[in-house]
């Protein structure tokens, strides 16, 4: 299996054996799993509704095939929270099926459901060090492209 990346450094730490050069990075997303309906609905310049709540009525060769999405009136934070940790620990352990060198970081971009705050990633980051801490990578690491947030796991 070849590594998604590898993080060279140098240095005095190095130098010393203190810390590998080389580093394999493995990268994988946490995203609902009908992201790509979102975009492929965007795509042909529909009305996309955020929230996850979005389906298709048959399969890419059904001709007749529609992409639905659906709007949502109120907002339930304790939900939006529990289905971003969940898509993270999901991640985790789907990466964490493999057999990986000792030396491997596993980074998940995560798209979150709704608004994502550094609050809410701390305490995605909360809820997912236990299984983090027993995956058999050197580190994980949780991104948040979009503001340039990330917080380590392990």
């Amino acid at each position: 299996h070849e590594p998604d990346g590898i993080l060279k450094i140098r240095g005095w730490l190095v130098n010393r054996n203190h810390l590998p050069a080389n580093y394999l990075v493995e990268m994988t997303t946490a995203a609902h799993p009908n992201a790509h309906l979102m975009r492929e609905l965007l795509s042909t310049h529909e009305i996309v509704y955020g929230g996850g709540h979005i389906e298709a009525t048959g399969t890419k060769k059904d001709p007749n095939r529609k992409i639905i999405s659906k709007p949502v009136v109120g907002y339930d934070d304790a939900k939006e929270h529990d289905t971003n940790s969940e898509l993270v620990k999901a991640a985790i352990k789907q990466k964490s099926k493999k057999e990986y060198p000792s030396n491997t970081i596993l980074a998940i971009n995560l798209r979150p459901e709704g608004i994502l705050t550094l609050q809410k990633l701390a305490k995605i980051e909360e809820d997912n060090r236990l299984i983090a801490n027993a995956s058999n990578f050197l580190g994980v690491y949780l991104i948040y492209i979009e503001d340039g947030l990330s917080i380590r796991l392990k």
